[in-house]
């Protein structure tokens, strides 16, 4: 499925997430990297995980302004409530229970 610069980066920053098993762990990092289809399996469990997180957004609770914003909107604004608090999202809620 194709989608636009904000998802993507999204999805991207899940998988890089996903693929680094702690913070200071490179050595599993690499082997991730090394393990045949982790990538591949990684990237299309991020890209339903995104889809989820999305759909969460949009069917929060009122008051909610991202009801009938599109996947990119409400990407761009994940992405910027992340990037400006340093957020290691990992899971849905991280997303949708801070203020």
């Amino acid at each position: 499925m194709r989608h636009g610069p904000n998802v993507n980066k999204l999805i991207a920053n899940k998988i890089a997430i996903d693929m680094a098993p702690s913070k200071d762990s490179l050595q599993g990092t690499i082997q991730n990297l090394l393990t045949p289809g982790k990538l591949q399996s990684t990237g299309r469990a991020a890209e339903e995980w995104v889809a989820q997180a999305i759909e969460a957004v949009r069917l929060a609770a009122e008051p909610n302004p991202w009801r009938t914003a599109t996947d990119e909107e409400i990407a761009e604004e994940i992405l910027r409530t992340v990037v400006g608090r340093k957020l290691r999202v990992t899971k849905i809620e991280d997303i949708v229970c801070h203020e």
